[in-house]
């Protein structure tokens, strides 16, 4: 053959050669990438895309906002709660009633002359059928006579309001009266026994009793569940990805 030939030859076989095999950069790209460990793995995936940066944010973020809504759940509706378990379930019948004066409605939205009747009822207390008395609360049960409270007001202890069997208040005073009248006669019209909830003053032989109860166990686990859920969550995500990768994502930051 030629010298023409054999250089055509040579050509049409290193062209057919590159087709056939990787050529020596790629081999060399997939050897690397094979040799990579899990580090490397995340280093190379969170750094180039910045995903690691927005994981920790993520996460940090979840972790305050889990504990800050679960702090505010902690008083606005643990503590209330323990504080209504103290209450022993019961049945009142109605007693007695009278006025106690007018009272101021303390609300920034309502006209600041708006006023009601601040009526205190009594109640015959004695145990409910279904009552799961807690021990030693059989003195709490001698036929006694409690004052029955608003759930709102109970706790509201330097208000004048925290003997008031109602808090009926709307922008009218008129209608307020009109409505703590209605209330009043339906309770000397109707002497049925309801469930109600009762404790003894622990500095007088007095008694309390409530209407209802505003926060059941399941309000409260729910609301202590997903909080702390979310804080778990954000806590697992941050120390992994930190486990990971360490402060390495933010090697400017930490350079200055």
């Amino acid at each position: 053959a030629t010298p023409a030939e054999r250089a055509a030859g040579r050509g049409s076989t290193e062209r057919l050669n590159s087709w056939t095999q990787p050529s020596s950069l790629s081999r060399e790209a997939i050897s690397a990438l094979m040799a990579l460990e899990p580090h490397g793995v995340c280093h190379t995936l969170c750094i180039k895309w910045s995903v690691a940066k927005i994981i920790y944010l993520l996460s940090g973020s979840l972790i305050v906002c889990g504990f800050t809504v679960e702090m505010i759940v902690i008083g606005m509706i643990v503590a209330p709660y323990l504080r209504e378990a103290e209450f022993v379930e019961a049945s009142c019948q109605f007693n007695s009633s009278r006025y106690t004066g007018y009272t101021d409605c303390q609300d920034v939205n309502r006209k600041p002359n708006n006023n009601f009747p601040c009526l205190e009822v009594l109640v015959n207390f004695f145990p409910h059928s279904s009552s799961k008395l807690p021990v030693n609360s059989s003195k709490l049960f001698g036929g006694g006579v409690a004052t029955i409270y608003s759930v709102l007001s109970y706790y509201e202890e330097s208000s004048s309001t925290s003997k008031c069997s109602s808090r009926i208040c709307y922008r009218d005073s008129y209608m307020n009266a009109k409505q703590i009248a209605n209330l009043n006669v339906t309770l000397y019209n109707n002497q049925a026994a309801y469930q109600c909830y009762v404790r003894q003053e622990w500095a007088a032989s007095t008694f309390v009793a409530l209407r209802s109860r505003e926060i059941d166990e399941a309000k409260v686990f729910h609301c202590l569940l997903w909080p702390a859920l979310a804080f778990g969550f954000g806590g697992l995500v941050f120390w992994s990805v930190y486990c990971c990768l360490g402060c390495n994502i933010w090697p400017k930051e930490m350079a200055v």
